[in-house]
């Protein structure tokens, strides 16, 4: 299933670079909030701000204090048109386009907005931003550094990896991760760097796993391209890595988004799913629109809104720019008209009810340094013909109720209380496991080396 976007403009944003209070207030009221209902919420997309980086910095900031003024306007205004701020901005990747420290300094003033206005905003880095500036602007200390940030920002790639960029900052906020809630639902928003290599895949699997409870949401730059396909970059894959290692591993992954490529795209993906098990249904949101109205001059504003509405279980995409009089697409990999389903659509998305988590295993290997233990408070599956194993030094627990199922059967099981052990080059009794112990299922295999 493929889409094409939708965009609702309205009005002049832009004086100066403030927003106009009146054109703000009907813009929100058409995509960031856009209807009465009292639990829904928005979060904000920031596609590829490059060349607003390198060469119209005005707009990038136009876009943030279009955010920030959602929480800034007055309070008749809010009243009037339902308005309410974002519960997350997430940042596409690419940044900047020349990786300069001038680039960096624009970028740093526009989400010095959002600082300001303590709207929470996740950052990636994409294939034009290098590692060491990347961190040097938006590294783990502008987030960790802040009291106002603790309760949402909650880490990033172990420092086992480093780029030594200063005697008091060596670690890297390539891949972090976030939260967000409303009404009593949980998200989390997992962000990886640019073509994520294996250990990054591990750590990113270890983060959601230990978060059963959490709606999440995957970015990374580049995941889909062109007509909706997997994204690649010479032998790397997005199929092969972040989809079949990663996001259809866990039934609580229900939207990945991206940038990188000129379109705007969307597929939704079936992942794994076993006899009684959960279905995994993903959406993956491509958007992308660096160069409007043309590549010689790349300075079109656009950004994307999503708005969840629980009590509808849908998610409404909205596109817009915060430019005067930019009301038309150019770039023929999409539809010219704003109104197209390509830039404007709904999604499906159980809000409602809960979401039992359940891990789908096979030919799992991690890194001790990155997950010592692998902790479950769901379910996991090993598929058929796939193998599970647990290798030396490591330890698996199943905790309040989690079960482990081979071909829809339950060979284990554990509580709070009295959690099961399968430990590798130990024993322990009551789980009865030992070393180099193989239980084979009718279709998939546990193996304890």
């Amino acid at each position: 299933m493929k889409i094409s976007c939708t965009v609702i403009l309205v009005g002049a944003l832009l004086l100066s670079g403030q927003v106009v209070a009146e054109n703000g207030a009907e813009m929100y009221k058409s995509t960031i909030s856009g209807d009465s209902s009292a639990d829904a919420f928005t979060v904000v997309l920031l596609p590829d701000t490059q060349y607003y980086s390198k060469d119209h910095a005005d707009t990038y900031r136009a876009q943030t204090k279009l955010i920030a003024w959602s929480k800034e306007c007055n309070e008749p205004i809010r009243e009037m048109y339902n308005i309410k701020p974002p519960k997350m901005v997430i940042h596409l990747g690419d940044i900047t386009h020349d990786n300069t420290d001038e680039e960096w300094d624009r970028a740093d003033s526009a989400h010095a907005v959002l600082d300001e206005a303590h709207i929470p905003y996740t950052v990636i880095p994409g294939n034009h931003d290098g590692p060491v500036r990347f961190n040097r602007y938006f590294g783990p200390r502008r987030f960790e550094g802040q009291k106002w940030c603790k309760d949402w920002y909650r880490g990033h790639f172990p420092c086992t990896d480093k780029y030594i960029l200063s005697p008091h900052d060596c670690c890297k906020n390539d891949n972090n991760y976030a939260y967000f809630e409303q009404g009593g639902l949980e998200f989390m928003v997992v962000n990886l760097e640019y073509a994520p290599r294996t250990k990054v895949l591990c750590w990113a699997d270890a983060v959601i796993r230990r978060h059963p409870t959490r709606r999440v949401i995957i970015v990374t730059h580049g995941y889909l391209t062109h007509d909706a396909d997997f994204f690649k970059d010479g032998e790397w894959s997005a199929e092969t890595t972040v989809w079949l290692e990663l996001a259809r591993r866990h039934s609580s992954v229900f939207l990945v988004l991206c940038g990188h490529k000129n379109d705007s795209e969307y597929v939704r993906q079936e992942g794994a799913t076993r006899e009684g098990g959960v279905k995994n249904t993903v959406d993956a949101i491509l958007t992308d629109y660096q160069w409007e109205p043309d590549k010689d001059h790349p300075n079109g504003g656009w950004m994307r809104t999503l708005r969840f509405v629980p009590c509808m279980n849908k998610i409404y995409v909205r596109t817009f720019s915060v430019l005067d009089g930019v009301d038309w697409f150019y770039d023929p990999n999409y539809p010219a008209d704003p109104a197209h389903l390509c830039h404007r659509y709904p999604l499906d998305y159980n809000m409602t009810t809960p979401i039992p988590y359940e891990y789908y295993a096979y030919g799992v290997t991690w890194d001790p340094n990155l997950d010592p233990n692998l902790e479950f408070a769901g379910t996991m599956r090993v598929e058929q013909g796939k193998t599970f194993e647990i290798l030396p030094g490591k330890t698996l627990i199943f905790r309040d109720g989690a079960r482990m199922v081979v071909d829809g059967t339950v060979i284990a099981y554990g509580t709070d209380n009295d959690p099961i052990w399968f430990v590798s080059g130990q024993q322990r009794p009551r789980a009865k496991i030992s070393s180099k112990l193989t239980i084979t299922g009718g279709g998939g295999t546990i193996r304890i080396r």
